[in-house]
């Protein structure tokens, strides 16, 4: 069952900024629950019409209005990508979804870690200390791949396909195992 969902952009008249410019909002409402955060967009108070546009034809209001389009388009993708992942939508998951506060939660060696964390916990019950050892080994190589191919410290995991899979199958030894 898909759940109401519901974006308003409205301004912030009590606070301009020294050109008279009022920061543009939005409220994200889905099943009654809301979140409101900033994107840091400004408009001209006078121009602005309480549904939630700019008025007028000059350039000021149809960049604006174009903005608020691309994230209202954003905002939906984002949330079909979050129902088709999770199977439900809160408010917070998508302002974090659009913002990319999730991409840095979930990085590839975060989840390793969390990975050779449950692994260490079951040394001498279930596994070996040479196991872990393999584990610890393995993501020190994963660690060191991501910097050479993509000098990065970390991916994200939507970045995980099947090209970086084969990518580091085939890396030379010596890609994988240098410090």
């Amino acid at each position: 069952m898909k759940s109401t969902y519901r974006v308003l952009f409205y301004i912030r008249k009590t606070r301009p900024n020294k050109d008279g410019l009022v920061t543009i909002a939005i409220r994200i409402t889905i099943d009654g629950e809301s979140i409101e955060f900033n994107p840091k967009l400004f408009v001209n108070p006078l121009i602005w019409n309480p549904i939630g546009r700019a008025e007028g034809r000059n350039r000021e209001a149809k960049e604006i209005n174009d903005a608020l389009d691309k994230i209202r388009s954003d905002l939906k993708n984002h949330y079909q990508e979050i129902y088709e992942r999770d199977g439900f939508v809160t408010p917070e998951k998508l302002r974090n979804a659009y913002l990319g506060l999730d991409i840095q939660k979930y990085t590839l060696l975060l989840m390793y870690d969390s990975l050779v964390e449950q692994k260490r916990n079951l040394v001498d019950k279930a596994i070996r200390s040479t196991t872990l050892s393999k584990y610890t080994a393995t993501r020190k190589r994963i660690e060191d791949f991501i910097l050479h191919q993509y000098s990065k410290k970390d991916m994200p995991l939507r970045e995980v396909n099947y090209q970086f899979i084969s990518d580091y199958e085939i890396a030379p030894i010596s890609i994988k195992t240098f410090s």
